[in-house]
């Protein structure tokens, strides 16, 4: 066979190629399909009648500032996870370590300028359990969605990021329909369930996130 009619034989053959969106693109969709599910989750469940204190106390304000710049962070990691030349799995996990433990350093500085005691422990949360779930449910699909039109090397990375910055918009959400501000609370009813549903992540990321 010639080389022409090799070259012509590739040419036809050849299929056009998609252009991946750019993860600037494709974490502004999230960023709007969470603003819609954050706003109809806290109207669906109920805006608390004093959500204006997440705003007046100073350490309820820095704790709701770090998890919504907690969930930024994750969620672009999250998505460049799907671009290969990005991809760092050493950096990735600092991250998910780094960033839990401010937040329980946070938790831990609530619990004593409010004097914290154990009598919290008997007032059950599953209610904000099943808030963060069904805030960011959504997200967390989307967020899949968005990270599977790249190519992923480190899937169980991406999916356990990914999820824990999806239902970080759900324990978000929930500090705005949750009247209990107690450190006890937050640490077993939003922080632990977020934990896990992230870990839950890496077990999703591996079975539906395709691989390069």
């Amino acid at each position: 066979m010639s080389d022409k009619k090799l070259i012509d034989d590739l040419v036809s053959e050849h299929t056009k190629v998609e252009q991946v969106a750019s993860v600037r693109i494709r974490f502004t969709k999230w960023l709007i399909i969470c603003a819609l599910c954050l706003s109809a989750g806290i109207s669906m469940l109920g805006l608390r009648e004093d959500w204006m204190t997440l705003f007046s106390t100073p350490i309820l304000l820095a704790q709701n500032i770090f998890i919504l710049i907690g969930i930024l962070i994750v969620g672009v990691f999250s998505i460049k996870l799907s671009v290969p030349s990005v991809s760092n799995k050493k950096k990735g996990t600092a991250l998910l370590f780094v960033l839990a433990g401010l937040w329980a350093l946070i938790l831990f500085s609530i619990g004593i300028l409010n004097n914290t005691t154990l009598e919290e422990l008997r007032k059950l949360g599953f209610g904000c359990i099943q808030n963060i779930i069904v805030i960011g449910l959504i997200p967390g699909v989307a967020l899949f969605i968005l990270i599977r039109q790249g190519i992923v090397l480190e899937r169980k990375l991406a999916g356990g990021i990914g999820m824990t910055a999806a239902f970080g918009i759900g324990a978000y959400g929930v500090q705005f329909t949750c009247h209990n501000d107690g450190a006890l609370h937050i640490l077993i009813w939003h922080f632990l369930p977020l934990i896990i549903l992230g870990v839950s992540g890496v077990f999703l990321g591996k079975k539906f996130i395709t691989k390069l």
